[in-house]
């Protein structure tokens, strides 16, 4: 299927749940909202950095299980499976143990890139902030900087390597239950080869509703003072865009015989 045809077939499918889709995005943005700032007041009255590191990584955790959980819920209610816009809090506990193996299996499949890369990226900083200051560090030599500067840059590309290679990990895990965590980790990576490219032009696809939405703004703008509205419209465009992108998503990977 090409890109268009993916999409015309996610409008297909979203007709007649289209607004139960908008409405379950909607409260599982709250709910992950409320979860942020129950994170970010622990770790204000927590004086311990391991203990706040910690609690950051549980509430990641929790929001990638919740990730999980709303797209269970937009296909279900496209396929009429369900009509609760909450199903994403079910989902969520119900597959906690198994989903958390899958993420950490594939974490661990792109640990080394992903470590050398947060290495340089605090290498990169630290000598930015050493030069801004004047301040002369052994460890952040601005001779070495180029050296990171290409370490950083590869090792991202290397990530995005990886993380295209996991993008359906949420659907091969919905669609084949019976399989264990790592042949879920590994049946994505197998499906995604030579399928990278045309998933990330579908993810570009998209941005022309960017585009639209900022000339929707700038227009409104004129006659209106919106400035003070722009939070709630990011959050009514992206409850309304993600069931679109989980279902072209979704296509996607059906689209590749899986």
């Amino acid at each position: 299927m090409t890109i268009s045809e993916i999409k015309k077939s996610a409008k297909a499918k979203l007709i007649g749940t289209y607004i139960k889709c908008s409405m379950a995005t909607l409260l599982y943005f709250i709910v992950v909202m409320i979860l942020t700032y129950i994170q970010r007041f622990l770790v204000s009255i927590i004086p311990n950095t391991i203990v706040n590191t910690l609690v950051e990584a549980i509430f990641a955790i929790l929001s990638l299980l919740l990730g999980y959980g709303i797209i269970v819920n937009i296909i279900e209610l496209t396929d009429v499976k369900t009509n609760s816009i909450t199903d994403f809090i079910n989902t969520t506990i119900k597959n906690t143990t198994k989903y958390i193996k899958t993420l950490l299996t594939a974490i661990m499949k792109m640990i080394v890139p992903l470590i050398i890369f947060i290495l340089s990226g605090f290498y990169l900083l630290g000598t930015i902030v050493a030069y801004i200051n004047k301040i002369k560090f052994l460890c952040f030599s601005q001779t070495l900087l180029p050296l990171a500067i290409i370490i950083f840059v590869l090792t991202f590309i290397v990530l995005l390597y990886f993380l295209l290679n996991y993008i359906l990990i949420p659907y091969v895990y919905y669609s084949h239950k019976e399989l264990s965590y790592k042949e879920i980790v590994q049946k994505s990576a197998n499906i995604m080869k030579g399928h990278k490219l045309q998933f990330v032009l579908l993810i570009i696809s998209f941005l022309n509703l960017f585009l639209i939405a900022s000339i929707i703004m700038l227009i409104l703008n004129l006659f209106l003072p919106i400035t003070q509205y722009i939070t709630p419209f990011i959050i009514v465009f992206y409850c309304l865009l993600k069931p679109y992108v989980i279902i072209s998503e979704l296509e996607f990977f059906e689209s590749l015989g899986e």
